[in-house]
């Protein structure tokens, strides 16, 4: 049970971390994508 507990616990900050590191990559994937237009459509 203290196991499980832990686990929830770090879960969440680990989903907050999550959260971050996606928004970064949109934001990232949305940057190269204006860059990198035709690239993006010939795929």
């Amino acid at each position: 049970m203290r196991r499980r507990k832990e686990i929830e616990s770090d879960g969440k900050r680990v989903d907050l971390l999550a959260l971050e590191v996606l928004l970064d990559c949109r934001y990232l994937l949305e940057k190269l994508s204006k860059g990198h237009r035709k690239r993006k459509q010939r795929v």
